[in-house]
């Protein structure tokens, strides 16, 4: 290696290594500092976000949300769009194990004002992000379930912050 330059050679890790014509080290390089700066990134704002708009249309018993796939730990926060009818039912967000297990049963007139935010049973339009992370497994999809199933009108658009725990793991807005 010349004195002068003592980037110029081909040693593991050197200017030729990044830029003239990079090589498999420079390649494990390039892909473990993405690797560490996109877990990095997901730690900070947790994990990965999916959405999914629930829109009553008449009296039915659920509407199905996330799709889940392996080992995922999730958040769910519901926005107002529009408010919802018939005020004598009450909605929730979990799965088929905890119906309620996101977000408890709130009773559709709770859910009047557009914009509220929906974490708890009081939903408005300030709300404390949800502390706890829910353990979800493969096939116990996330839906949204009415009590009486009388809500005929509303519209809920739902966020699903989530991190997969298994190599699989994995949430997707249901069709």
């Amino acid at each position: 290696m010349p004195l002068d330059n003592p980037l110029a050679s081909t040693v593991a890790g050197t200017k030729n290594d990044f830029v003239d014509a990079p090589n498999a080290t420079a390649i494990t390089a390039i892909n473990l500092a993405t690797t560490t700066t996109l877990t990095a990134f997901r730690n900070a704002v947790g994990g990965y976000l999916v959405s999914k708009t629930i829109t009553w249309t008449a009296a039915t018993t659920s509407y199905a949300a996330f799709t889940v796939t392996g080992l995922v730990a999730v958040k769910v926060v519901g926005y107002v769009k529009a408010a919802l009818t018939n005020h004598a039912d009450t909605v929730s967000v979990g799965t088929a194990t905890s119906p309620a297990g996101l977000i408890a049963a709130t009773r559709a007139d709770a859910m009047q004002t557009v914009n509220q935010v929906w974490v708890d049973t009081a939903p408005t339009k300030f709300e404390t992000f949800p502390a706890g992370w829910s353990l979800i497994g493969n096939g116990e999809d996330v839906s949204v379930a009415s009590t009486i199933n009388i809500v005929v009108a509303g519209v809920v658009e739902l966020y699903c912050w989530y991190f997969p725990i298994s190599a699989d793991g994995a949430v997707v807005a249901a069709p």
